[in-house]
């Protein structure tokens, strides 16, 4: 059923052949003054729509504003943490939020290692073991130790014409289960035994089983440990221990990872020789982030709320019927529409209520801080002159002060615990939000729920209801319409039938 004043029902259109009237347009013309009291609950709907969307925007704000409070409110927000290292090369550091303040002293006398053993003789690619002088292959186990002395062993068959390739891939394939990894470099002819894991409890043994033929396959690679010495079947190879002075005490770990204080540290060049410094400080930058960008919203926020409690209304712009709309170009349109949605929200009570209650919680001073810094002013946010109606001016300089001076006082005074005057900013902010988010939701409901009770929600039910009864009670008269105009056709006809019948007998008495 279409609702833009010209028609109401899908019947065929016509003109009158009988009359010579233009049925159609006669009837446009009544239904266009029938239809203004559809048109003005039209009207209303869209009003109401349009501060619908405005409060739920207002909403989705005081939301985004409350989950920054949020993130303020989170002891990790004032305990942000850097960390400078003198030698990043020899050591990095990752600090986390709450680390120990201070400086450390690293001295590595050793990096932690796995296994590592490697070949000394050049073997070209494609080389097999028939033609290193090992025509039978060779079977040997290999043994990993464990710290209590438990053994897990694998035992690894080598064809004649297996190459080092292969025999890489052999070990890989049937001892990866063990921890170790060989990798033959074809460019270096050169092959590489390692273990996954580091430290001196990482041990393994290569025991052999083809009849003594082991030894010598180790001597034709040249294969040797970390310090240089030839490997032995039977014997045992180990990794090493991570050895380190922190702070002046030696310290032994399986890895080069070590936490200590919040920090995690990772070794990367042994110097005994060389000391590393390490200092953690308080990250001032990402707390004045966190605090800049609270303000930012909350300035956004105002900003926007004042504009619509203040914005004209201009009683003279209703919204556009369809008929208007489709008189009017596109930019005639915006230029209307603006006009018709502005001043909406003017002078609205609740929004007037809930920017006083963000004000007065972030302008209060809270006690019990044990600091000086126990008002937003005292850390460099203040409002601005009357003017501006509460926009909130940053001293990032003075907030980065107070931050430096006393940490703990800045974050009593924005997170503190406690009831009344010793509760913290952000608990205040938090409630005047919760508070305001509710008591907009009771007055537009929330974007995409199934049942709208909300206050305007409830309206605009009703208006549709009415739109619904009006439109059909519309349909109903245009159908009236066109069946008087068809009556009429139809009493015309007639007469003009009966006049042609009159004429010619007329016309036949005559002649």
């Amino acid at each position: 059923m279409a609702i833009d004043g010209i028609s109401f029902t899908n019947r065929a259109r016509y003109f009158g052949l009988a009359s010579g009237l233009d049925v159609d347009e006669i009837v446009r013309g009544l239904m266009q003054a029938e239809r203004a009291p559809l048109d003005r609950l039209l009207q209303k709907r869209q009003i109401l729509e349009w501060q619908q969307e405005d409060l739920r925007t207002i909403n989705r704000m005081l939301r985004e504003l409350d989950d920054l409070a949020f993130n303020l409110r989170l002891e990790s927000a004032f305990a942000a943490r850097h960390v400078s290292v003198s030698d990043a090369g020899a050591v990095s550091a990752a600090v986390t939020a709450g680390a120990s303040l201070g400086t450390h002293t690293i001295r590595v006398h050793q990096l932690a290692q796995g296994l590592r053993l490697h070949s000394t003789v050049e073997v070209k690619d494609g080389t097999t073991l028939a033609d290193l002088g090992f025509t039978n292959g060779i079977s040997f186990r290999i043994t990993r130790v464990g710290p209590g002395g438990d053994e897990e062993s694998e035992t690894i068959t080598l064809d004649s014409n297996h190459t080092l390739r292969d025999v890489a891939n052999v070990i890989n394939s049937s001892a990866s289960r063990l921890g170790i990894k060989a990798v033959y470099e074809p460019d270096l002819g050169r092959l590489f035994i390692t273990s996954t894991a580091t430290g001196s409890d990482v041990q393994f043994r290569f025991d052999d089983e083809s009849g003594g033929s082991l030894n010598g396959f180790f001597s034709a690679l040249g294969l040797s440990d970390r310090d240089g010495s030839p490997v032995q079947a039977g014997a045992v190879y180990a990794g090493q221990n991570a050895v380190f002075e922190y702070d002046g005490v030696l310290i032994e770990r399986a890895t080069n990872q070590f936490t200590a204080g919040g920090v995690t540290y990772t070794l990367h060049r042994a110097d005994p020789a060389a000391e590393i410094v390490v200092a953690v400080g308080q990250d001032t930058d990402a707390v004045v982030e966190r605090i800049k960008a609270f303000v930012t919203k909350y300035n956004e926020i105002v900003a926007h709320v004042n504009t619509k409690l203040l914005e004209r209304r201009y009683y003279d712009y209703p919204p556009l019927t369809e008929a208007q709309r489709k008189e009017m170009e596109e930019e005639d349109i915006r230029l209307w529409q603006e006009r018709a949605r502005s001043g909406l929200l003017r002078g609205d009570a609740m929004l007037s209520s809930i920017l006083s209650s963000l004000r007065q919680a972030l302008g209060a001073v809270v006690s019990g801080t044990g600091s000086e810094y126990n008002s937003l002013a005292s850390v460099g946010i203040t409002t601005g002159p009357w003017s501006e109606r509460g926009i909130l001016h940053l001293d990032e300089a003075k907030l980065r002060e107070a931050l430096e001076q006393d940490p703990a006082g800045v974050a009593a005074l924005f997170r503190q615990d406690g009831a009344g005057g010793e509760r913290g900013l952000i608990h205040r902010v938090r409630d005047a939000l919760k508070s305001g988010m509710e008591r907009i939701t009771d007055r537009v409901g929330t974007a995409g729920s199934s049942a709208d009770l909300s206050a305007i929600g409830r309206q605009i039910g009703w208006l549709n209801d009415a739109i619904a009864r009006t439109e059909e009670r519309l349909a109903r008269r245009e159908e009236y319409y066109y069946r008087q105009f068809a009556a009429l056709e139809a009493f015309i006809s007639q007469a003009n039938t009966q006049s042609m019948w009159l004429a010619q007998a007329f016309g036949a008495w005559w002649a």
